[in-house]
């Protein structure tokens, strides 16, 4: 599997925005519990997946996805404090 850098900065820039802004945010004002990404893959004109189309290039660097998703964990535990 390959990296394609070009499409990293803009996806990770997208997901930055999602988890820092919306989903903290409803995680924080009214203490969702959980969150499931469905998109893994692109899938025909959609391009907010993981990996590619055809699967062969992984786009955004995993561990800034997981260093977001604890970010995510950590405004949950501010709520359940």
């Amino acid at each position: 599997m390959s990296r394609v850098p070009s499409l990293s900065s803009p996806f990770l820039l997208g997901f930055d925005e999602i988890e820092r802004v919306q989903l903290a945010g409803v995680i924080r004002d009214s203490g969702l519990s959980g969150a499931i990404y469905t998109q893994t893959t692109d899938v025909e004109n959609e391009v907010n997946g993981f990996l590619t189309y055809d699967r062969r290039v992984l786009k955004p660097e995993l561990s800034v996805v997981a260093e977001h998703n604890r970010a995510v964990i950590a405004a949950g535990r501010v709520v359940s404090g």
